[in-house]
């Protein structure tokens, strides 16, 4: 059966995670990495997992709650209480930034820059609140 740019996603997928877990060299990820992507059926993935323990299909979509979970920490999202201590870690930075400017006779001002650039990068805040707000009000209307 012909297989489509999903299956061999998943199968790479699955090719990385062995990878992590050492049961494939980093040469063996690779080559068979480029036979996943070249795979046109089923059969050819089927072939890269035949050595290896027992792990869901590559071609098995993942449950719409496993699936976002995972999306969730891949794309970075942080917990509540994550993003709560980063926020206080953020709103620190200035103070912190500005003493220190003072104790160093401003001899190190681009430490300044932290809190302008860095923290809001780190944060995901970037700036444009209103705007975002208002896109957001605007789409569910």
């Amino acid at each position: 059966m012909r297989i489509g740019d999903s299956e061999r996603d998943a199968a790479v997928g699955a090719l990385r995670d062995h990878h992590v877990a050492g049961r494939l060299t980093a040469e063996e990820f690779s080559e068979r990495m480029e036979t996943a992507l070249a795979a046109h059926t089923q059969g050819d993935l089927d072939a890269l997992f035949q050595d290896l323990p027992e792990t869901p299909p590559p071609a098995a979509p993942a449950s719409s709650t496993t699936s976002t979970a995972v999306e969730k920490r891949q794309s970075g999202q942080l917990s509540p209480a994550q993003r709560k201590a980063l926020d206080v870690a953020a709103a620190l930075t200035w103070p912190a930034a500005l003493v220190f400017c003072f104790a160093t006779g401003w001899q190190w001002w681009w430490v300044m820059l932290i809190p302008i650039f860095v923290m809001p990068a780190l944060t995901g805040h970037s700036g444009h609140h209103r705007s975002d707000h208002r896109k957001k009000r605007d789409e569910d209307d």
